[in-house]
């Protein structure tokens, strides 16, 4: 027998997760899309997570966007996150030479370097999310 307290615990649940998934709805109508530029084949780069420090973040996001590939960059809290991608055929010890310069010459106050052991799943993509919605499965 169905009590009235299970009915509302079934809402309350179908009410959260729907309302999960039209905020996330709401998110990517409200996102714009960009196509990634990788001139010799995303598979050809290395990828570099860069947390940058500094009092120059206007000129830092200038810089960096003169890389020749995709280069995402976020303002979080008092940092500049950078998705930094470098042909595998460079040496990472120039990236890391030119991170040292930076620093020592005052042009970033510190930086937390992140290298990913593993890529992104093309079978997984925020455009999925609408078939797990109750509201929005059609």
């Amino acid at each position: 027998m169905i009590s009235e307290r299970n009915i509302l615990i079934s809402y309350a649940a179908l009410a959260f997760q729907s309302l999960f998934y039209d905020h996330l709805h709401n998110v990517i109508q409200r996102c714009t899309l960009w196509t990634p530029y990788y001139p010799h084949g995303y598979s050809n780069y290395n990828e570099f997570f860069i947390l940058f420090k500094t009092s120059h973040e206007l000129q830092l996001v200038e810089q960096l966007r003169k890389i020749p590939v995709h280069c995402p960059m976020l303002k979080i809290s008092d940092v500049v996150f950078s998705h930094i991608l470098v042909e595998k055929k460079v040496q990472q010890v120039n990236l890391l030479e030119l991170l040292t310069s930076l620093q020592s010459s005052g042009f970033i106050d510190e930086y937390t370097l992140s290298i990913p052991i593993y890529h992104w799943n093309p079978d997984r993509t925020t455009q999925d999310f609408h078939h797990h919605s109750p509201l929005h499965s059609k």
